[in-house]
C-alpha cells in the first residue's frame, strides 16, 4: 500500500514532479530491490546449508523486516526530498531480501504437486491486500489524521502502517520458524 502512495506523497509533501519521482522509483526500485532480492536469497540460502537448520529463513525474513523499520522514518519525516530518497534505499534494498526466502519456503511447504496452486494463492493474497486493502487503509488513516497533522496526514498514515505491517509480519515469520521444521517434514511426504 505504501508502494502505491509514494508518488503521491513525494509530490504532494515535497512538490516534485510525476517524472521526477518516477525516475526515482525505477531506479530505487530496480536496482536496490533487485540487488536485494538476489542477495537476501544468497544470505539466507548460506545461513540456512552453514546451520543446517529450514527455520533461518522464517527468521532471516523476520529480520530484514525489522531492520526496515529505522530507515522508514527518514524517509517520511525527513524535511527534504532528495535524503529521504536516499534513505529509502535501505528500506527498499532491505525489504527485497526476504523475497527468495518466502517464495522458497511457500514452494516447499507446498509440496511437488500443490506448488503452482500455492504460488498462485500467495500471488493473489499479496495483490488482493497489498495492493488492494493497503492503499484503501492508507488513505483511510489520512482521512482520519487530516484533521491533527493537515498537509502531512499523508506522511503519517503511511508511516504508520509501514511500522505497524512490519512489526506484524516479522512476528508472524519468527511464529513460523516454531513449526517449520515440521511443516517441512509433512509437506515431503505428501
Amino acid at each position: 500500500g505504501a508502494g502505491v502512495w509514494l508518488p503521491a506523497y513525494f509530490m504532494r509533501v515535497h512538490g516534485m514532479s510525476s517524472g521526477e519521482i518516477g525516475s526515482w522509483m525505477a531506479m530505487i526500485f530496480g536496482i536496490f530491490g533487485t540487488l536485494g532480492a538476489v542477495v537476501g536469497g544468497r544470505i539466507a540460502d548460506g545461513i540456512v546449508k552453514h546451520t543446517g537448520d529450514p527455520r533461518w529463513y522464517t527468521r532471516f525474513s523476520a529480520i530484514v523486516i525489522l531492520a526496515c523499520i529505522p530507515f522508514t522514518f527518514p524517509v517520511y519525516l525527513w524535511s527534504t526530498p532528495q535524503p529521504a530518497l536516499l534513505f529509502f534505499i535501505v528500506p527498499i534494498f532491505l525489504g527485497h531480501m526476504f523475497l527468495g526466502p518466502v517464495t522458497g519456503m511457500i514452494q516447499s511447504l507446498a509440496g511437488v504437486r500443490r506448488r503452482a496452486m500455492a504460488a498462485a494463492f500467495y500471488l493473489f493474497l499479496a495483490n488482493l491486500i497489498s495492493m488492494g486493502g493497503g492503499p484503501l487503509i492508507i488513505g483511510i488513516i489520512s482521512d482520519f489524521y487530516t484533521a491533527k497533522y493537515g498537509t502531512d496526514a499523508l506522511r503519517y498514515s503511511i508511516l504508520t502502517l509501514v511500522v505497524i505491517t512490519s512489526f506484524w509480519s516479522a512476528t508472524h515469520f519468527l511464529l513460523a520458524a516454531r513449526t517449520l521444521r515440521q511443516d517441512l517434514a509433512a509437506a515431503n511426504e505428501n
